[in-house]
This record gives C-alpha cells, structure tokens and sequence, in this order.
C-alpha cells in the first residue's frame, strides 16, 4: 500500500472523494464556488506576506505599505497579487449567488445553505471594507469616517466601530485585527457550514429545472474541472498583477472629502449623494433583509426559471437599481456628506 493510499485509509477521504455528483457540477456557472476558494488561496498567502512589514497604526500605516512597494523585493507585486485577488473573489461571489438564484438553489430542503452563503456574501463586503481602510490613503481616511458616522447614529449596535470603544486602540488597528483574525476566523466557520452542507444535501438541480439524477459523474473529476479553472484564474492574476498595480491615494487627511469609495460600495456613495448619509443604514438593511427571507418569499415549488418569473423579475430590479445608484455615482463629481 503507497503513502496515499494510506493517507486516504487513515483520513477518511474516500468519504469525501470517492461518491458521485451531478453532471452539470461540471459546468462553468457550478464551479465558481471552486473559483473563490482559489482567489481565497491566493488572498491568504499574499496576506500573509504583506501583514509580516505592515504596521496598523495611523501615523504608521501608510508609510509602511509604501516601504512595501518600494524597498521590498517583491513587494509591489505581492500587493498587486493581493489586490486583485480580492477584486476577483467579489465578483465571482457575486455571480455565484446569481448562479443560485435564477437556478432556485435556495429552495427546501436548502434554505439554511441560502443563509449561509448571505452570511459569506456580508462577510466579503466586510473583509473588502476592512482592506480598503488598511491602506490607509485618502480614499481609506474618507471611507473609515463615513463608516464611524453611520455608527454613531446607530447608537449601540454601531458601538465596535466608534473610536470611545476603546480609546487607547485606534480604529485602525482594530480594523487590522479583525480584517487578519476576526473575519477570516469567522469565514472558515461560515465555509465549513457550506460545504457541510453541500455533502449532505448533494448539489442542486441544473438551471433550467430538470433534474438528470441518472447523469452522474465521479467528484474527483469535478475537483479536476474546479482545478482547472482556478488555474486559468490564477494565470490572469499573475499577468494583472505584473501589469496593473494596485491603486494608492495620497496620504489620507481627515475631515477632507475629495474621493469616491471603491466600486464594490459606489452604490452605497449614490444613496448619500440623493438623501444623505442618514438614509443609507435603512437602505442597506432593507437590501439584506430581502436577501435573506428570498427562500421564503420564493413559494413556487419547481426551480425552473420560466416559472419563477415573479421572483426572479424582482430581483432584477435590484440589480438594475444598484447598477443605476453605481453609475450616477460613478459620474458625480465628489460631494460632501460627513459633518464637519
């Protein structure tokens, strides 16, 4: 018996290897789940690497992520690999949860799955906030203070996020924290309970409604195909990343507003710009309330599609009100909204 087949005896993995999956597990829209965990990958080494010189204090942070790019070997690179990882892994989770919806894969027995993979979503939007402050540029400075204001007039579930939680910490530091402890701890429980999940309620029914339970394929050929893709996405990393450096501002200086927020929360900026910084706790709840009770509100028994065209219409609109809210703040010049 060789060390694999060993290894395999004595870990268990043919529980995990050795059953079959659906045949359309193979296609592209059912291995972007795999994409993300390559870009996590990618994240996770170059995380690494980038946390061993920076240094989460204001008066420091910045000039450390410019000794990064210019005096390590390396460095500028690694940060761009980073960058651009985190660009990547947003939007493919992004599309994954569009995958999930016009597919109906929310539906029972899989509406804990649903709100698991909610909870990943907010957890993305949190460790890509928490990046975007780390470096600490003008664009960082603008977009910690927006977030303190709006947890101020939240009162006491905005708390953690005011500087009097704990005075003698600054706000980035506790930033840093959570973004390289906090959230990735939190993350591997969220993506434990995913693929849990995934093992014991099997992958969902094809896109278009029709379950083909007789075409099964082996699940080591689909890790092949999840392989094979997220070397592909690795490749367009390292090319972007030689190419295309990451963005740095100016050093940040407080109680100036002269940047727009990354394009991940332009939306977000479009609120404040119509009715004002007060608007958007109550916009952004409404928005991940929907998302989580969609199962619920979703009541038509078949996945397909062409059925389903109430709920699904819905959220179209949704995305079609975000994508106006981004480009009507992508156009506007930059405005004032923190109280001065």
């Amino acid at each position: 018996m060789n060390l694999l087949s060993r290894l395999k005896e004595r870990l268990g993995w043919s529980v995990i290897l050795d059953h079959k999956v659906p045949k359309h597990s193979n296609d592209f829209g059912y291995c972007l789940g795999g994409l993300t965990l390559s870009a996590i990958a990618v994240l996770v080494v170059t995380g690494v690497i980038l946390e061993q010189f920076y240094h989460p204090a204001p008066e420091e942070a910045y000039a450390t992520i410019d000794f990064v790019i210019t005096q390590v070997s390396g460095g500028a690179f690694v940060r761009n690999l980073h960058f651009w990882a985190a660009q990547f892994a947003t939007v493919i989770v992004g599309l994954h949860m569009i995958r999930v919806l016009v597919a109906g894969a929310y539906k029972k027995p899989r509406e804990l799955q649903w709100l698991v993979g909610a909870a990943l979503l907010f957890l993305t939007g949190a460790f890509m906030f928490t990046g975007t402050v780390l470096k600490w540029d003008q664009e960082a400075v603008e977009g910690l203070g927006h977030n303190v204001e709006l947890a101020e007039g939240l009162g006491a579930l905005g708390y953690w996020f005011v500087p009097n939680f704990a005075r003698d910490v600054p706000l980035l530091t506790r930033l840093f924290v959570a973004h390289v402890s906090m959230l990735p701890v939190l993350g591997l429980i969220l993506l434990g309970a995913h693929f849990f999940l995934i093992r014991v309620l099997g992958i969902s029914s094809p896109i278009n409604g029709v379950p083909r339970k007789s075409e099964m394929v082996s699940f080591k050929e689909h890790m092949k195909r999840v392989l094979g893709y997220g070397a592909v996405l690795v490749g367009v990393l390292l090319v972007l990343s030689a190419i295309a450096p990451a963005p740095l501002g100016p050093q940040g200086v407080e109680a100036v507003e002269v940047s727009k927020p990354p394009w991940f929360v332009m939306w977000v900026y479009g609120i404040e710009n119509l009715w004002g910084l007060e608007v958007v706790p109550f916009a952004t709840a409404a928005i991940a309330i929907i998302l989580i009770i969609v199962p619920f509100l979703d009541r038509v028994k078949t996945t397909d599609p062409r059925r389903r065209k109430l709920i699904l219409g819905l959220v179209l609109v949704g995305y079609l009100v975000i994508f106006v809210l981004t480009a009507y703040a992508a156009l506007r010049p930059p405005q004032t909204h923190l109280m001065q």
